[in-house]
This record gives C-alpha cells, sequence and structure tokens, in this order.
C-alpha cells in the first residue's frame, strides 16, 4: 500500500526537532512513497536548510516541499498540502515528535487487512524534550464505537499518529479552517458523522515532546472559544445531543479556567489515561 507523510512546517519550529521528525519518517520499516512538507509562510535560514538538505538527500520527487508566501495556520496550510499528496493514503506526522520505527508498517498492515477503516491512529508516549525521560502518556481508544462515545466530549485521535483516506478527507472537506486549533478534532468529527469507520491501535506508535507550556497555551477564553465553537457544529451536523453538547461545552468550561496547578493534576491523572 502506498501513501504520503504530510507535514507542515513554519517559523517557529525548532529546526533540531524538525530534523529529528523526518529521520524519523525516513527510517520507518515501510517507507512512505512521498513526503509532503508544507512551509507555512517564510522559514529563518536553519529551518530552511533543514528541508533543503532533506530534499538534496531524497530527491525533490520524493522530498515534496510546498512553500506558502504567508503564514495561514495549521488546517489551511495541511489543506494545501493535502491537494498536493498523490496516494490514496496520507499520514500526518508533526515537527517536534517522532515516529517509532515500525509505525508504517503495523498501520498499513492493519489497513490492508481492514479496508472497511478510513482513518486509524494509535497511542502516544510522552517525553522530555531531549526524549530521555518518559512522562506519562496519551490513550484514546480502540474500536469504532468506542471512538464515537469518547469523540463526544474529547478528541478520539493523537494527531501525529493519523492516517487518513485522502478522497474520504478531501470529500468532507478538509480541515476546517474554521476551527483553528482544534481543526484536527473538527476533521475526526466531521468524518465520523458521515459513517466513515475509524480505529486506533493498541502500540504506542509515537513519541511526543511534552511541551512546558502545553497546558498555559491551552487556558482562558481563546481555545476554549474554538472548542465551543466546534461542538455548536457537532450539534447542528447530529452528531451530539442536547445533554452531550451541554456535558461537552461544560467540561471545557471547567478545565480552561482551572488553576494551572489544578489543571496539571487533571492533565496528568485523568485526560493523558484517556479515562
Amino acid at each position: 500500500m502506498k501513501f504520503s507523510v504530510l507535514m507542515s512546517v513554519y517559523a517557529r519550529e525548532r529546526p533540531s526537532h524538525f530534523d529529528a521528525a523526518i529521520e524519523s519518517v525516513v527510517n520507518q520499516s515501510v517507507p512512505p512513497e512521498e513526503f509532503v512538507v508544507v512551509e507555512d509562510g517564510p522559514l529563518p535560514d536553519e529551518l530552511r536548510e533543514v528541508a533543503e538538505r532533506w530534499e538534496r538527500k531524497l530527491g525533490s520527487d520524493v522530498f515534496r516541499r510546498l512553500p506558502l508566501p504567508q503564514n495561514v495556520g495549521l488546517p489551511k496550510a495541511l489543506n494545501e498540502g493535502l491537494k498536493l499528496c498523490r496516494c490514496e493514503w496520507v499520514a500526518r506526522m508533526d515537527t517536534d515528535d517522532v515516529s517509532l520505527p515500525d509505525r508504517f508498517e503495523k498501520q498499513v498492515t492493519f489497513l490492508e487487512n481492514h479496508p472497511q477503516i478510513r482513518l486509524l491512529g494509535g497511542q502516544v508516549e510522552e517525553y522530555s524534550d531531549d526524549l530521555v525521560a518518559r512522562l506519562g502518556a496519551r490513550h484514546v481508544p480502540l474500536t469504532h464505537e468506542e471512538i464515537v462515545r469518547f469523540a463526544r466530549t474529547r478528541n478520539p485521535f493523537n494527531h501525529m499518529t493519523v492516517m487518513f483516506h485522502r478522497e474520504t478527507v478531501l470529500s468532507v472537506g478538509g480541515y476546517p479552517p474554521e476551527l483553528l486549533k482544534v481543526q484536527d478534532f473538527g476533521l475526526w468529527a466531521k468524518m465520523l458523522v458521515k459513517g466513515y469507520r475509524a480505529a486506533n491501535l493498541s502500540d504506542v506508535l509515537a513519541k511526543g515532546r511534552a511541551r512546558n507550556d502545553i497546558l498555559r497555551r491551552r487556558m482562558g477564553t481563546e481555545y476554549f472559544r474554538y472548542e465551543w465553537r466546534l461542538f455548536n457544529l457537532m450539534r447542528q451536523w447530529g452528531f451530539l445531543s442536547t445533554w452531550d453538547y451541554f456535558i461537552a461545552v461544560g467540561s471545557r468550561l471547567v478545565i480552561r479556567y482551572l488553576p494551572q496547578d489544578a489543571i496539571e493534576f487533571v492533565y496528568s491523572r485523568v485526560l493523558q489515561r484517556g479515562v
């Protein structure tokens, strides 16, 4: 099964992390047919040099760069990259995480044995910035039915582990650009409400870097506003009942305005464990 890998990079990424993410894809036991990297706006010299070095090493027909003249945000950048992908299946990869060497082998094997699946993810372990100290894990449900139930209140996929059917994603309009920060959850909801089958592997497929400021950036009004917009759409689509909607919005409202030490407790004891 041939597949593309899709990544978006922007000016504030760290070159060493970007380089490690690319290397983890290149060294897979089952490598991709192509690697599409969207440059979301002008890049500083060090980041651009990483992309240019891999382009020279792999060839421009395999390592395909798409420079955008200005920063447009992750959902729009990914949608542009998706148009460029040539394979039937697309695997997502983030610029600051690393895929385990057999990630794609496990996903391809599962998809070949389960042709009804159109969206497939897996589990993630979180590490310190240098990927030495294991800090926790982000567990997500496995079966389609469990995923649908989970998605009524929380994102049922680890975005950096996902593989999806390209034409299926295009048929639902791709990543919703109006849902910046929660664009991946919005896409999964659109696919699930249309009845497309989904699954997660029980295997850990990637190591994620646990950013020190991730909880701070998810606190307060701005992040909640995008979540609230998403849950409104999910209700309009018929994915959430009125009761589901109030539970989803209410729980998010509480979490986003808790003191930071309380949020850290909830994240480490409940959210990371997929409870």
